[in-house]
């Protein structure tokens, strides 16, 4: 399992361009048997963006944050 962590301290069109990128490949992700796409972000940039998060939520299973991360919640899931 591979784990890419992104921490955003400003909203922007990044930010806003990383959430629909991000929800597009968990949605190809979910046609690939055995492979579980991941993604944990942090961060107060993510204040300004909530829209695009949201929509990010309502397809993927797995998003987590620096908290999750340190309460070793991947342990739990996986």
């Amino acid at each position: 399992m591979a784990l890419k962590l992104i921490f955003m301290r400003v909203s922007g069109s990044k930010l806003n361009e990383t959430a629909i990128g991000y929800k597009t490949l968990a949605l190809e992700a979910y046609e690939i048997d055995g492979f579980t796409f991941v993604w944990s972000t942090d961060g107060k940039g993510w204040k300004g963006a909530r829209n695009n998060l949201e929509e990010t939520f309502d397809v993927m299973d797995h998003i987590y944050n620096i908290k999750d991360l340190e309460d070793e919640i991947i342990g739990e899931v996986f």
